[in-house]
């Protein structure tokens, strides 16, 4: 089954936001049960306070805590006339309380007012409404002990101590009121705050929820949107569509993807408008030698050209000039895979083209064109195809002879610079023009000015050592000198690591 990336995007993201409300509601909870424990547990203190000042009072009158153990109800009532001074702790909605606790009395318990006139309900009146849960609780909690700490009066609720409190009469020790710990974690009043904050949570969570849902649906759609722009893209290159272009708006790594597309689909564009002209100038290429071929070999069948050895010198002109241009096609094709296959040694350049051109310097001789060789008789290595390399060198002195005029001269310069050498071929014309000094490592680019077929070739020899040289990674390129000639620079880096 096959699930979009915004379908995905939208699946995760609702996981997250579903396990962050879930992990904020147990959370939520966890703190506000602490929280109310924890103030349930300072007013106990409170409370335990004001019990100690009120039995220190009933001590100072007896001056024994027999009356406590005498009349045990006596001390739950005095207990709970300082429990309804803390009557919120004892209110409770009447819809609720039915629910959280079945003792909860039907009336209404007041603070006990400050000024006395008005009593709490006579114990009597507690018994027969029934003492509410969380106060009994908090007096079977409550143990009172003598100076001696021998029990007075023992809790019923048997646990860890929790809180002492010492009761003092003029700076005298009487006793000790200890409260236990409580037998349940929540109070009533806890419990019904912690539903109510629950309630209102899975109302929050469930519209938090739904608000998140909808925006990261929004959401996914928006960052998968480029991706869609970018596929039917490519769906269009696929199909040779290099016109089409990508827009993007977003300034991200969606953008850095949209221009790599459209770089890409730009050179795909230019290489197609290159293989086309490519195949047409090759047609061209072999057009013209296959025609005179065609016309002279009909001619000989017709009678109309004599059989000698000039005509079959004309015929082998021709063919020569078609081997060489399949030759160069063959070799030009071999060199766009240089740089995958070509040998790396050290190879000392200057030596190499001081060997060069000492072999070509007869021929030049012949042609009458000067031939200056201004190489530094030094060692400088690059790291290459020693046969690549002599390809080049060669092909650029065989131009010497075919180009330049006689008489004439070729002046070979060497440069080393910190990383790279540089070898400079000057010339003293015929020059080209400045417009075709870009044009001439094209494949099959001629000028008429300075080429012909006969003495030129097909214009592919500069092409071929351009792809040589960028394989080595360096560089090649001309300029036009002062004595109205061209100047062939090649750049080579050197290699530092011997």
């Amino acid at each position: 089954m096959r699930i979009k990336i915004a379908y995905k995007l939208f699946i995760v993201n609702l996981t997250i936001i579903l396990l962050l409300v879930l992990a904020m509601q147990v959370i939520s909870y966890l703190s506000n049960k602490e929280v109310l424990n924890d103030f349930v547990d300072h007013i106990e203190g409170q409370m335990l306070e004001h019990i100690a000042d009120e039995i220190s009072t009933k001590y100072t009158q007896e001056q024994s805590w027999k009356v406590y153990q005498l009349n045990p109800r006596l001390w739950r009532e005095t207990i709970f006339e300082q429990i309804i001074k803390y009557g919120a702790l004892l209110k409770m909605p009447k819809d609720k309380a039915n629910g959280l606790d079945k003792h909860f009395p039907k009336h209404k318990f007041m603070p006990f007012p400050p000024d006395g006139n008005h009593r709490p309900p006579a114990f009597k009146d507690l018994r027969k409404n029934r003492i509410p849960r969380p106060a009994q609780n908090f007096i079977d909690r409550i143990s009172l002990f003598d100076a001696q700490k021998s029990a007075v009066i023992a809790a019923t609720v048997h646990s860890d101590v929790i809180r002492s409190k010492e009761i003092k009469l003029n700076n005298t020790t009487i006793g000790w009121l200890h409260l236990n710990k409580r037998d349940f974690t929540v109070t009533t009043l806890a419990s019904f705050y912690l539903t109510k904050q629950l309630e209102n949570s899975y109302w929050v969570g469930t519209i938090g929820v739904l608000i998140a849902a909808l925006f990261s649906y929004f959401l996914s759609k928006h960052i998968t949107a480029p991706i869609s722009s970018l596929s039917d893209t490519a769906h269009k290159i696929a199909k040779r569509d290099f016109t089409t272009r990508i827009k993007v708006t977003t300034n991200d790594e969606f953008k850095d993807l949209a221009r790599s597309v459209n770089n890409i689909s730009e050179k795909l564009a230019k290489y197609d408008e290159q293989q086309k002209q490519w195949l047409m100038d090759i047609s061209h290429e072999l057009r013209t030698p296959l025609t005179i071929l065609d016309g002279e070999l009909e001619a000989l069948a017709d009678g109309l050209t004599p059989f000698n050895s000039l005509t079959i010198q004309s015929l082998q002109e021709e063919v020569t000039l078609i081997m060489r241009l399949v030759d160069d096609l063959h070799e030009l094709t071999v060199i766009d895979k240089l740089s995958f296959e070509c040998q790396q040694e050290n190879i000392n350049i200057t030596k190499l083209l001081s060997h060069q051109l000492d072999k070509f310097s007869c021929k030049y001789q012949k042609t009458n064109i000067e031939l200056i060789n201004k190489v530094p008789d030094n060692k400088t290595f690059v790291k290459g195809d020693h046969d690549r390399l002599c390809q080049v060198l060669q092909n650029i002195l065989k131009n010497g002879l075919r180009y330049i005029n006689t008489p004439g001269k070729l002046t070979i310069t060497a440069e080393t610079g910190q990383h790279s050498i540089q070898l400079v071929f000057h010339d003293t014309g015929p020059g080209v023009l400045k417009e075709a000094l870009p044009k001439l490592f094209n494949r099959l680019y001629r000028t008429d000015e300075s080429r012909n077929r006969r003495t030129g070739g097909a214009g592919l020899g500069l092409a071929i050592c351009k792809n040589i040289i960028e394989a080595h990674g360096g560089s090649i390129f001309a300029t036009l000198n002062h004595e109205g000639g061209l100047s062939i620079h090649i750049d080579l880096p050197i290699n530092n690591q011997l």
